[in-house]
């Protein structure tokens, strides 16, 4: 993070993780909010707005990277991935 801070390109990494908490001591976001995976009870919301907002929020982004990756179920890689 420093790295692309000095290089004024703090806009091409993302920096993510599962819960809020670490998120916030990363000043990241969770994975959730950032690439629109939708937990079960929110899976009825329009796909296509989120799916917009996700591709113009990774507008520019090359490096994701992704703290506490352990916590992340098979399932939910799943749904990152597509």
């Amino acid at each position: 993070m420093a790295f692309f801070d000095k290089c004024n390109e703090s806009h091409r990494i993302l920096i993510l993780a599962p819960p809020g908490t670490a998120a916030a001591l990363l000043n990241g976001s969770t994975y959730h909010s950032a690439l629109g995976v939708q937990s079960k009870s929110r899976q009825n919301h329009n796909e296509h707005s989120t799916m917009a907002q996700v591709q113009s929020r990774l507008d520019g982004v090359d490096y994701i990277f992704f703290d506490e990756a352990s916590m992340i179920s098979c399932y939910e890689l799943y749904k990152i991935s597509t």
